[in-house]
């Protein structure tokens, strides 16, 4: 997860103002998801990059997923049922 949020930001803080801007108008967040294949697990994001994120003053959203959910997902795909 750092990783990746470590290029997002990468990217996007040399356009800071422009997205400190855009957030003043527009709803913005950091949206992450996870999820492991047996419910365990997790991630750390150290003191600099939770600052890194902190000043854009957007926030950031965790979505869990379950192995439960994954499963479910994946039957109701295979099953053609087009919902």
């Amino acid at each position: 997860m750092e990783h990746h949020l470590k290029w997002v930001l990468d990217t996007l803080e040399p356009r800071f103002e422009l997205i400190r801007e855009l957030a003043a108008v527009y709803k913005m967040d950091f949206f992450c998801g996870f999820s492991s294949g047996n419910g365990q697990g997790g991630f750390d994001l150290n003191g600099e990059m939770l600052a890194r994120l902190a000043r854009f003053g957007i926030p950031l959203t965790l979505n869990l997923y379950p192995p439960e959910a994954a499963t479910s997902v994946e039957a109701h795909s295979d099953s053609g049922d087009p919902e």
